[in-house]
């Protein structure tokens, strides 16, 4: 095994870069959204039990049904989230 994980040494530089202060706000902004959607999924699919490669496997159509399935949710927790707020 590798002497640093990948993941530890990507989190690393991600946290050299964000220090230089060299990114704009608007992509700081981008990148915690980006984040905070990965990290839903990350643990959507640990908590699921999804394996990418059975995944990668299916049919185009299988994928698409879910990836909208998953945006309807998505919208409806959204539109929710709003309604509560407002």
């Amino acid at each position: 095994p590798p002497l640093v994980p990948l993941f530890i040494a990507g989190f690393a530089a991600m946290v050299l870069l964000r220090s230089t202060g060299w990114l704009p706000p608007e992509v700081l902004g981008a990148a915690g959204l980006l984040q905070d959607v990965l990290l839903a999924m990350a643990l959507f699919g640990l908590g699921t039990g999804i394996r990418l490669r059975e995944l990668a496997r299916g049919s185009a159509a299988s994928l698409a049904a879910a990836l909208l399935a998953w945006l309807l949710i998505a919208l409806l927790g959204l539109a929710a989230a709003w309604l509560i707020a407002g």
